[in-house]
């Protein structure tokens, strides 16, 4: 099925619902579902409502806002602090995130008036180990791009043409998955990956990660910019700025940016025992 093919059958399957709430991230993903209902239903049918945390990452966020002031749609924010029930960082600690902050979202948008709540998950997104899935299935969260088969290169191509601003956007995870499962979940630790990231997207790098062991930082970046650690200078820039953050020992994944590499071995378990 074609591009357009598949757009019309995103748009006939979200006008099956009178009213929708988007859960809008600040990625690509939720922003081209929010532009989907937008068509579909008009701005007065549809809202946006985002869940801050000390975990989303700023950008989203500030990508999350404007993205609905361009569009003329309400936003609505919920602020939250990390709920106490996920810093002991268990495996399954995306379920009950997911839980948390969907549950918030269906009660806001029951608050105005709005009954159907839909997430941005791509046709792509099963292949990860996602427990938060489960807990959005159990809410009866819609996935209108799983519905009609859109995966993330079909997604960009159509934001593209629709001209969302940041349909290239690189893939920015929830901070929380730089942290090992099991290891603690403090305010403290969530800041000091917020810095160390934007130290290096400062220093150009496009899709940054520091994996975070306690005090330990490992970084990855995408394979074609490891190179630019042979450059001495900013090499020991970098390193300083993460010293100062409170990392004492600060090393580079030779493997490259791989999306969610701290759930490698569990994906691997998760196949040897189906």
């Amino acid at each position: 099925m074609k591009n357009e093919e598949k757009y019309e059958s995103l748009i006939k399957y979200i006008q099956s619902v009178e009213h929708l709430a988007v859960a809008l991230s600040g990625g690509i993903d939720s922003a081209f579902l929010l532009h989907a209902a937008n068509q579909a239903l008009g701005n007065e049918n549809v809202v946006a409502i985002t869940v801050k945390t000390p975990y989303l990452p700023e950008r989203d966020l500030s990508d999350a806002v404007e993205f609905c002031k361009s569009l003329d749609i309400k936003h609505l924010i919920i602020e939250s602090l990390v709920p106490a029930h996920i810093r002991p960082n268990p495996i399954d600690r995306c379920y009950y995130c997911k839980k948390f902050e969907f549950s918030a979202i269906i009660n806001k948008a029951k608050e105005h008036n709005i009954a159907r709540v839909a997430a941005g998950l791509n046709a792509d997104d099963p292949a990860d180990y996602r427990p938060g899935i489960s807990a959005m299935n159990e809410l009866k969260v819609l996935f209108p791009l799983q519905a009609v088969n859109l995966s993330k290169k079909k997604i960009r191509e159509l934001a593209k043409k629709y001209e969302i601003p940041f349909w290239n956007k690189p893939a920015n995870a929830c901070i929380l998955s730089r942290i090992p499962y099991g290891d603690y979940i403090t305010d403290e630790t969530i800041n000091r990956i917020q810095e160390a990231e934007k130290i290096l997207q400062n220093e150009g790098f496009v899709n940054p990660r520091v994996r975070t062991y306690g005090k330990f930082a490992s970084i990855e970046v995408e394979k074609n910019e490891i190179v630019k650690f042979t450059d001495e200078e900013l090499s020991s820039r970098i390193y300083s700025a993460l010293k100062k953050l409170g990392y004492d020992n600060v090393t580079l994944d030779i493997r490259g940016y791989r999306t969610g590499s701290l759930n490698e071995g569990i994906v691997e378990q998760t196949k040897n025992s189906s």
